[in-house]
């Protein structure tokens, strides 16, 4: 009998921890190259789209400015390598084989950059 009530609490935690690894975010050096753009994202899982297979990732609830002003900076670019909106929250269309790190990471950096610069050009049109 105390077998049988070691088992079951065995394969409850077991189940327990498996829910809690799939409803957890992708840490981000095993998902998208975006730290910089300071999100967690979640895999969603792989789609056919008419652009082709794609993996669809969606952003943890955050603080989305950052990626907000990158995106309105930079849109075209961001969109070539997948990023996009749902709603209110990034998601990013991922290529199946997916784009590397560093050419993500390039269109990140320029998309930043442009983001600075019409932010400083509104500080100064401000004045």
């Amino acid at each position: 009998m105390f077998s049988l009530i070691l088992l079951a609490i065995v394969l409850g935690a077991i189940a327990a921890s498996a829910v809690s690894a799939a409803h957890s975010p992708v840490p981000v050096t095993q998902a998208l190259p975006l730290a910089c753009l300071g999100l967690s994202w979640r895999r969603v899982g792989e789609r056919n789209t008419r652009n082709g297979p794609k993996t669809l990732w969606r952003s943890e609830p955050a603080d989305t400015s950052v990626f907000q002003r990158a995106y309105a900076a930079h849109r075209d670019a961001m969109r070539v390598v997948g990023f996009s909106w749902d709603d209110r929250t990034p998601v990013c269309w991922e290529s199946i084989p997916a784009a590397s790190d560093e050419e993500v990471l390039a269109v990140v950096a320029a998309a930043e950059v442009k983001a600075d610069a019409l932010k400083e050009q509104e500080r100064i049109e401000r004045l």
